[in-house]
């Protein structure tokens, strides 16, 4: 999928070639490949501490990002006559993270190797695996969706909008829940004290 995305995406699309245990094997060592990127990058370039880690905030920034992203540009291309269907964006959604996990893998070697000084060749590489990530994915989601390049700019942005929708309207619903249970036990509290 790296090096020939339209031929990729397109056997996925017309001859119904791709897998989806490969897409979740993918979507794994991306989760894998970050969290051992966070806590076993060389100390020059530590961002966590491994104490202080949690690492259900690095799946809710990959594995979730991602999960979301296929839920929300299946709605909004369904809406928008989009011929995807949901395995197929997720198997290229996953397929795009395939740059993604070589950068971890990169980073993980490359920051146990280089001095601070030699930084910037750390972030080219970085650079280059995140735009060959967002290639991949563009063409992918053009390829299966059968778009041409202006209806996938439309739909995307439609869709980078419905996944903010839904992650203020998820913190609102955790918040009232949170509100709810508080207000509950307080009720319960005042009960038992009567």
């Amino acid at each position: 999928s790296m090096v020939h995305p339209f031929d990729t995406f397109y056997r996925l699309k017309n001859k119904g070639e791709g897998s989806m245990l490969v897409a979740f094997g993918a979507l794994a060592i991306y989760y894998v490949s970050r969290v051992l990127c966070d806590i076993y990058s060389g100390f020059s370039f530590k961002i966590f501490e491994p104490a202080e880690y949690n690492s259900f905030e690095t799946l809710l920034g990959s594995v979730g990002v991602a999960v979301l992203f296929v839920i929300v540009n299946w709605g909004v291309c369904v809406l928008a006559e989009g011929k995807g269907k949901l395995k197929e964006i997720f198997i290229v959604t996953c397929f795009a993270l395939i740059p993604e996990i070589l950068s971890s893998v990169l980073t993980l070697i490359f920051t146990n190797v280089l001095i601070p000084e030699e930084a910037a060749i750390l972030t080219i590489i970085t650079m280059v695996c995140h735009i060959l990530a967002i290639i991949v994915l563009c063409v992918g989601i053009m390829a299966v969706q059968e778009y041409d390049f202006f209806k996938f700019l439309f739909t995307t942005v439609l869709t980078l909008l419905g996944m903010a929708l839904v992650v203020f309207i998820i913190f609102m619903l955790f918040i009232l829940f949170q509100q709810l249970f508080d207000f509950i036990g307080s009720l319960f509290t005042e009960i038992l004290y009567r």
